[in-house]
């Protein structure tokens, strides 16, 4: 019996990725990662991906299935890769996805290499994305339900780590499985969507860019050269923003900072 190691949130999608495998006829390990560092206080997020809340969530989850679930500490992998790459990209004017930065460095690196080390074939999560064996290698593909699919999020993920990845959900939809779930009778109030940045519940990266950022107020003009008033912030702003816009009046594509960057 071939040995898979789960990545599980607590959220629905990665716990019917393991209820999935399991009636495939794997053994089914679960693993919950520790992620926020200590430095991030009062962060109690039950929707976030690594709060206490979802890992307990994840524990009982894997009680239902008979399934081992452990809980790893990637916190200095997750500061490192993940929240000091987050504010680096914002100091310099640019607008980063943590997702995608959390699965290459975390889920496709940190978790994988550990898997591996402990005696597992393959590693799965609950993205909806597809990877099919193609000439010459292996291919990433778009999931059978578009509304939901994840394979942007997912691009980095080298080939030798493609050929031992499952992504269960690739080929289902979200409808299908609560369905599913209604016909197992599984009580979804224990597995409820696990979503948000984990390290910003409140879902406003301002406040929280601000604490490591010092601002750099200054003058921001109009394409002509017409002075339109003062910014407060580079990092504060991203391309193609329209909510939260200092000059409601002005297009962001016709703005820019003075010395700092052209908003195009």
């Amino acid at each position: 019996m071939e040995k898979v190691f789960v990545a599980m949130s607590g959220g629905m999608d990665s716990s019917f990725a393991a209820y999935m495998l399991k009636e495939q006829g794997y053994e089914v390990v679960g693993i919950t990662f520790q992620l926020l560092p200590g430095f991030i206080k009062n962060v109690n997020n039950p929707k976030a991906c690594c709060s206490l809340e979802t890992i307990n969530r994840a524990r009982r989850v894997a009680r239902d299935l008979s399934i081992r679930h452990y809980v790893i500490n990637l916190k200095e992998e997750f500061e490192h890769y993940v929240i000091e790459r987050f504010i680096e990209e914002y100091k310099a004017g640019r607008t980063p996805n943590p997702c995608v930065l959390c699965n290459k460095y975390i889920k496709f690196s940190a978790f994988f290499h550990k898997a591996i080390s402990l005696g597992g074939g393959k590693v799965a999560t609950g993205h909806y994305a597809v990877i099919e064996e193609a000439p010459g290698g292996w291919r990433l593909k778009k999931s059978r339900d578009r509304s939901k699919d994840q394979s942007y999020f997912l691009y980095p993920i080298p080939q030798d780590m493609l050929k031992a990845t499952l992504f269960p959900l690739g080929n289902e939809t979200k409808m299908e499985l609560k369905e599913k779930a209604h016909l197992i009778r599984w009580d979804t109030e224990k597995i409820r969507e696990s979503q948000d940045i984990c390290f910003i519940p409140e879902g406003d990266y301002r406040p929280f860019l601000s604490r490591f950022v010092q601002p750099r107020k200054g003058p921001a003009y109009f394409v002509d050269g017409t002075r339109l008033g003062d910014h407060e912030g580079i990092h504060l702003y991203t391309v193609g923003q329209r909510r939260g816009w200092p000059f409601p009046s002005v297009s962001p594509s016709t703005w820019w900072i003075s010395g700092v960057q052209r908003i195009r």
